[in-house]
């Protein structure tokens, strides 16, 4: 349970160790002013809030570059307590002196994500906004900074403690029946509590679908590459990522384990899997890749299936594209600037979308791209969030499977397993929350920090 704690001062560089422009130094902690004053001199007066020019000092007190320094009193502050933070040249020596200095007037080093871990004891955030700080750091792509960005605000620690309080209500109304049935409490009728309960449900099972998108957003979208021996895939890998990522030769059965590559298409992600060619080997390592390649294609959202259109269609492509069969499919014909030997009309019907392509020109690869965009770059709704971590999607599969069983007691009318299982999501949400977390999930949130967040 969270509750705002008496801590020491603690200081850090925000920034990393390397020659900048500038350099940032964090304290925070109920001597932060006073810590300030001995590695910081003001020209003039320093006012809340307000950047003011001075010098930062070395423990001799000798000045060791000109910087800029800002206070941030308590409560209103990122940690919730008294903060400062010094501005710098990024020097590594520079800033090195200036948290020695610091350090010798009673700060201490502050740990990994201690910063953000005092925002959070101190009800400045709670733990989905703790965890969106760090996937906004590590964001590969706008889209994935937008995701964060909406948790960061508290859309989704928002809808969850609502949530959580609403059944709340609903299991300490039911224990009022059950333990006072004497008295006036007021009724809740099992039929209401069924139908909100189906509202929740919803609520939770839209939650928890949203994760897949989430995932995406955070890791990229995985794409599988697949074809028969030499029908291009490296080729085509390396003409949507912009580089020689695959081994490209002439020799069938030269890509032998899966080359993964992300690339960033219109400010989404994508993972390109380039696999071993598709085919009947007796060659043991090139078995093992086509095994994998196979997993790759259960693993990915989408296949991009390729064929040599240069080459008449092979019983090896046919049962490749009968394989897929159910799959998200771009089926990507091969090798247009060289004559077309085989023939389309021998495809079998299917929903996959065609592409007409060379890998060896670029003709045909950036609507190709743009295909991916469309169909995976759906724009985010502004005031929502999609859950991005494997953690909060255990804890809604938790809440929801609770929401069903406790619906289905409703039905039965079983008021004492219906506040069981109410209470078992609440459980489940406040873990997500942070509301009803362990230490142990609040310690593994927080060693994902930096030192300085």
């Amino acid at each position: 349970m969270r509750q705002q704690m008496v801590l020491d001062t603690i200081a850090a560089a925000a920034t990393p160790p390397i020659p900048s422009a500038i350099a940032i130094i964090r304290i925070s902690g109920a001597q932060a002013f006073s810590v300030l004053e001995k590695a910081f001199v003001p020209k003039g007066s320093m006012q809340a809030r307000k950047l003011c020019l001075g010098a930062a000092l070395a423990p001799d007190g000798a000045k060791i570059d000109e910087a800029m320094a800002v206070k941030m009193p308590c409560p209103h502050s990122y940690t919730g307590e008294d903060c400062a933070e010094i501005y710098t040249h990024g020097s590594p020596g520079v800033v090195a002196a200036v948290l020695d200095t610091l350090f010798a007037a009673g700060a201490r080093q502050a740990e990994a994500g201690e910063f953000t871990r005092r925002a959070f004891l101190n009800g400045r955030m709670d733990l989905t906004q703790s965890e969106a700080v760090i996937d906004l750091i590590e964001s590969r792509t706008r889209a994935a900074a937008e995701n964060a960005a909406a948790q960061l605000s508290g859309v989704l620690g928002k809808k969850l403690a609502a949530i959580r309080g609403a059944l709340l209500d609903m299991a300490t109304q039911f224990s009022a029946m059950m333990d006072f049935p004497d008295e006036e409490v007021p009724e809740l009728e099992l039929e209401q509590a069924e139908e909100a309960l189906g509202q929740t449900e919803q609520t939770l099972f839209q939650l928890y679908k949203s994760y897949a998108r989430g995932a995406m957003l955070k890791n990229g979208v995985p794409i599988a590459i697949c074809g028969r021996p030499n029908a291009g895939k490296s080729s085509l890998m390396n003409a949507i990522v912009g580089f020689d990522r695959s081994i490209v030769t002439d020799i069938p059965g030269t890509t032998r384990d899966i080359v993964e590559q992300t690339a960033t298409l219109s400010g989404l992600a994508f993972v390109f899997s380039d696999t071993a060619g598709l085919r009947e080997s007796e060659d043991v390592v090139e078995r093992i890749g086509i095994e994998r390649a196979r997993q790759a294609l259960d693993q990915a959202a989408a296949v991009l299936a390729v064929l040599d259109v240069s080459q008449p269609l092979t019983a090896q492509d046919e049962s490749l594209l009968k394989e897929l069969t159910g799959k998200h499919v771009f089926l990507v014909l091969n090798k247009s600037d060289l004559p077309q030997q085989m023939d389309i009309s021998r495809l079998p019907d299917s929903d996959f979308k065609r592409f007409t392509v060379s890998a060896k020109t670029g003709e045909g690869v950036d609507a190709l791209c743009r295909a991916l965009v469309e169909t995976f770059g759906q724009t985010q709704i502004p005031g929502e969030s999609y859950l991005s971590n494997p953690r909060q999607k255990d804890a809604i599969r938790r809440a929801l499977a609770a929401v069903r069983r406790a619906r289905e007691a409703a039905r039965m009318l079983t008021a004492d397993v219906v506040c069981t299982d109410i209470e078992e999501a609440c459980e489940a949400l406040g873990e997500i929350t942070g509301h009803s977390a362990s230490q142990e999930i609040i310690d593994g949130i927080f060693s994902r920090f930096c030192v300085g967040k």
